[in-house]
Formats: C-alpha cells, sequence, structure tokens
C-alpha cells in the first residue's frame, strides 16, 4: 500500500513542473508535452516568492450556524476584516508584515516579522485580543515588553524550501526526471495533440492503466525508482537521509516485488473502496501563446448500495498572451456522512493575473455544513492579495534584546508556574487533581478561574465513572447512579435533581473541550473535595 500510495502522489506532483531531460525513450507527444511545459517554468519569474512586497486582505462576509454555540466569541466575526502588508526577503530568511483588523466597528493593528527560525510579534496583538474577547485571561499588558516571540528550529527550514524563489532550480530537473520515468510507462494514447494544442485525458479504466503500467515499470526498475524517488524527497526535506529513504523504498518494493496488479485489479480495488476516478484533463497551446486548462472530477460512493457519498469538481482555466498569464479557478467538494446525518459543501472560486513582476488575485470560500434541518456552519470568505517583485524589499526585522523581548517558551515544563507569576501576572493559574488516589488525566490542564477549580468535563466524567450526554453542543448532562448534574455552556444557572442552582463561574470552550467549576459538580454528584495547595483531591464512592 505504502508503494501505492508513493507512486500516486508522484504521479499527481510531477504534473505540476517539468523540465525536459532523458526523454529519449518518450514518444512524440510525450516529448512535445514535457518541451511545452519546460518552457512555461522557464519562463516564470519566481523573484515574487523570493524578494517582493504584497498585500493580502481576508474579509468574512459570512459566519452563523449552531455550531457557533460552543465557541460564542466566533459568532461577532461575522463581518471581521484583516489585512497584510507584508515585505519579503526569502535568501535572508525574513520577512517583515504590519496587520490591520476591523472588528465591530473598531480597528486593531500591529507588526508580525518571521525571521529565520522566529516568529516575533508586537503586543498589540494581545490588546485585540483583550477587548474582543474580555473573559481571556490576558497577562498584564504594563509589565510586557514590546516583543514577544517563539523560537522553532524546524521554521527554519521553511526558507530552505526549494519552492521559494530560484531556489526551485534544484528541484525541476529531479522532478522532471521523475515525470520522465512515468510517462515511460502510462499508454501513449492518454496524450494527444492537433496543430493548436496538446491534451491529457483520462478517465477511470486509462487512470487504472497507467497506474497499472507505473507499477510495472517499477518493479522491473526498483533501483531507477528508488533512486529518484530518494533524490527528490530529500531535496523538499533535507533532514532525511537520502540513502536510509532509499532502502526504505527498495525495501517496500522488495514486499510486492513479486506481485503483479492489473488495471481490471485496481478498477475492483477502486469499486470496493467506493472511490470514482471520473476524468482528468489537461491542456496546453502548443505555441507560445494560447488557452490551457487542467480538470478533475472524482467521486465517493456507497460500495455496497451505489449511493453517492461526495464528490469533487476542479477546474482551471487560463490564457498566456506575452509574459501575462490570466486565469479563474472553480472548485466544489460536496459530500454527506450518514451516521450523523451531516451534509456539507465546500465552494472556492477565483481569478488571477500575472506577469514577470505583478500577481494578483480574488478569491471566495463558501462552506456549509447541516445537521438534519439545523444549520450548523454557514462561512463566506473574500480573499485578495497582490505581489510585486522588488529587488531592494527591506523587512525591518527589529533586533531582539533581553529588555525588549520576551520568549514565550519560557512559560513552559518546569519554570512554568514561577515564570507566570514573575513576568506575566494575570494568567490562570494551573492545579492538579487527583480522584480516589489516580491523577486526573487531562487532555486540557486544569487551570484556577475567579478562585474556581475548573476542569475538562469530558475528562472528569470518564474518571468518575459518569455518563456524559451533550445536546445541540451546549446542553450538558453528567449522571452518576441516582444524582444527575445539567448545566449549559457559558450559563450560571444549573440544575441538580431537577433543582436550579447557580454557578461562580459558568462553564466555558478551551482548546476543543469545555471546562466546568470542579467542587460543585462533584459534591453535587456525591464526592468529597480537598484542596491542599495546588492539589485539589477528589474521594467518595
Amino acid at each position: 500500500m505504502k508503494k501505492y500510495l508513493i507512486l500516486l502522489l508522484s504521479l499527481m506532483v510531477c504534473f505540476s513542473f517539468i523540465l525536459p531531460a532523458g526523454a529519449g525513450e518518450l514518444s512524440g507527444d510525450k516529448r512535445a508535452l514535457l518541451e511545452k511545459i519546460n518552457t512555461s517554468i522557464s519562463e516564470m519569474n519566481m523573484d515574487l516568492s523570493s524578494t517582493a512586497t504584497g498585500f493580502s486582505e481576508y474579509k468574512l462576509n459570512e459566519l452563523t450556524g449552531g455550531a457557533l454555540l460552543m465557541v460564542p466569541q466566533l459568532a461577532n466575526m461575522q463581518g471581521a476584516k484583516i489585512s497584510f502588508d507584508y515585505n519579503l526577503n526569502a535568501p535572508a530568511g525574513q520577512m517583515g508584515m504590519q496587520w490591520k483588523m476591523n472588528y465591530q466597528g473598531k480597528t486593531y493593528q500591529g507588526d508580525l516579522y518571521l525571521d529565520g527560525s522566529r516568529i516575533i510579534f508586537t503586543k498589540d496583538f494581545l490588546v485585540m485580543i483583550k477587548e474582543i474577547s474580555p473573559a481571556t485571561k490576558i497577562p498584564d499588558l504594563n509589565t510586557m515588553p514590546q516583543y514577544l516571540y517563539v523560537d522553532q528550529p524546524e521554521f527554519a527550514q521553511m526558507w530552505s524550501s526549494p519552492w521559494l524563489g530560484s531556489q526551485i532550480n534544484r528541484i525541476l530537473p529531479l522532478q522532471n526526471e521523475l515525470l520522465t520515468f512515468f510517462l515511460e510507462a502510462i499508454p501513449n494514447n492518454t496524450i494527444s495533440s492537433n496543430g493548436s494544442e496538446l491534451k491529457i485525458s483520462i478517465n477511470q479504466q486509462q487512470f487504472a492503466a497507467c497506474l497499472a503500467g507505473i507499477m510495472e515499470k517499477v518493479q522491473k526498475e526498483p533501483e531507477r525508482f528508488a533512486d529518484l524517488m530518494a533524490k527528490y524527497i530529500t531535496t523538499l526535506d533535507p533532514n532525511q537521509s537520502d540513502d536510509e529513504l532509499r532502502s526504505e523504498i527498495l525495501a517496500g518494493l522488495k514486499e510486492d516485488n513479486n506481485k503483479v496488479t492489473s488495471a481490471d485489479d485496481i478498477v475492483k480495488s477502486m469499486a470496493e473502496a467506493g472511490l470514482e476516478f471520473r476524468n482528468l484533463t489537461y491542456v496546453v497551446p502548443r505555441g507560445k501563446n494560447g488557452p490551457g486548462s487542467f480538470s478533475l472530477n472524482m467521486g465517493i460512493k456507497n460500495p455496497t448500495t451505489s449511493e453517492s457519498l461526495g464528490e469533487m469538481d476542479f477546474k482551471v482555466d487560463q490564457v498566456k498572451n506575452g509574459d501575462k498569464v490570466t486565469g479563474d479557478m472553480n472548485m466544489e467538494i460536496s459530500g454527506v456522512v450518514k451516521e450523523q446525518n451531516i451534509r456539507f459543501s465546500l465552494k472556492l472560486v477565483g481569478d488571477y493575473d500575472q506577469t514577470k513582476t505583478n500577481a494578483t488575485s480574488n478569491t471566495a470560500l463558501t462552506i456549509r455544513v447541516d445537521q438534519g434541518s439545523m444549520k450548523m456552519l454557514n462561512l463566506g470568505l473574500d480573499i485578495l492579495s497582490q505581489a510585486k517583485v522588488d529587488k531592494n524589499v527591506e523587512t525591518s526585522v527589529p533586533v531582539l534584546t533581553p529588555e525588549n523581548s520576551f520568549n514565550l517558551e519560557q512559560l513552559t515544563n518546569e519554570e512554568e508556574e514561577t515564570v507566570q507569576a514573575k513576568l506575566l501576572p494575570g494568567l490562570e493559574k494551573s492545579v492538579h487533581v487527583v480522584i480516589n488516589g489516580k491523577p486526573l488525566h487531562a487532555e486540557v490542564k486544569p487551570v484556577i478561574k475567579e478562585g474556581r477549580t475548573m476542569v475538562p468535563l469530558k475528562n472528569l466524567a470518564e474518571a468518575l465513572g459518569c455518563k456524559l450526554n451533550m445536546i445541540n453542543d451546549h446542553e450538558l448532562y453528567l449522571a452518576k447512579e441516582n444524582n444527575y448534574v445539567m448545566l449549559r455552556l457559558g450559563e450560571i444557572k444549573y440544575t441538580v435533581n431537577g433543582k436550579d442552582k447557580i454557578l461562580d463561574v459558568p462553564a466555558f470552550a478551551k482548546n476543543g473541550q469545555i471546562l466546568v467549576p470542579l467542587r460543585l459538580i462533584v459534591e453535587d454528584l456525591g464526592y468529597q473535595v480537598k484542596a491542599e495547595g495546588d492539589v485539589v483531591y477528589i474521594t467518595g464512592y
């Protein structure tokens, strides 16, 4: 299975960019296709992803639905707009951005920088969070320096990516060799030509024939394939070892070396999985200018009933005229989850315009999720972006010192509580919970909020052996033998065995979990609670 995934991924990736090399064994149409796409690549100006200035804007036109009840703050995001003015210097490993956000009639703005392995931002971002969500615990801003940052060595790898700037030249020759390997194996009848265009057209049977041909070729030339794949992948990710990866690929191929998979076998396997590869079409003009297109249509269905469960339709049309390329894109994904009676759809439409020195694009994203008759999520997002090559771009990344900056990673591990209390007063304090002698395993760390110990309800229920039910994602029922508690997200009023009571701190959502006040809940269920320092002991039953 790993071998098939590698082959399929490689085939899809390599159709993106191609350089002609070693194409002597290819048919005339295949060789012409390689040469044509090579011309397109050679004409691309990668400075737009190397040294450039640009602007991006995201406007949330619609955000409604029942799912927002879990995070009420998000309901107020409808109509919000955030924009970024950026200066990119990829060779230097730097990017400077000025962000601006319009929310509920008020404007917030600040600076954000990428510098090697660091992400640096000014405390204006926390000012915005504090005003938008007052309930969020934010450190005392008066005690904080001008800059906050995190330092992740893995992040620095982004700057060595071959997809940034002229470094793409490192990956294109290898990618071309891989594509040549694949094109040698696929049937000639998948590629055709006439006086004005070259065309790839593949239906499900032809797709299966292409995969079968590639698999057969890999079995016949495992050393060549493993060498090409290892070089390609390690160029994308230098942290991997070329020799180790090559050996791993060869070992995987050796396991299936004596298995021959026919096109009919592949079609049968796809049918058993409910996958439909309906059509792939790729068209490029034979001359320097003219129209081109790419389209892909796939589906998924219930293999037993043949009922449609979803489909994807993706299409790009573009026209090249001199050094200018204009085009438009349309992608639609839809599906159902029968068990939960959920229907969903995603639509992404846009247009773009690019020359050697400038690029613009406009995109609109729409997401719909319904559960039965309830509309769970309606999202509409407009995205505008512009970029311009600037050889003399300046990122203005600040020089960090102990006096003007603070590393947020200092708030981790053993020193977290001490550093929080000393440098960032105002944060929620953590606490440990022990239930009948066993520490509570919590996906979100228990905290003390407004004098109350708040714990994840799901983990608490599991530890206590309680039954937990959620209705409409905001009404919660917790039961233990003859006792039950009912509470609602964000409300102080709750019910114990049918009697109304009041919470000091209402239940709230954090990192995908719902936190509730520990003492009141467990005492209402018949347990005893005792606190000693930062440890809370629960006993009973």
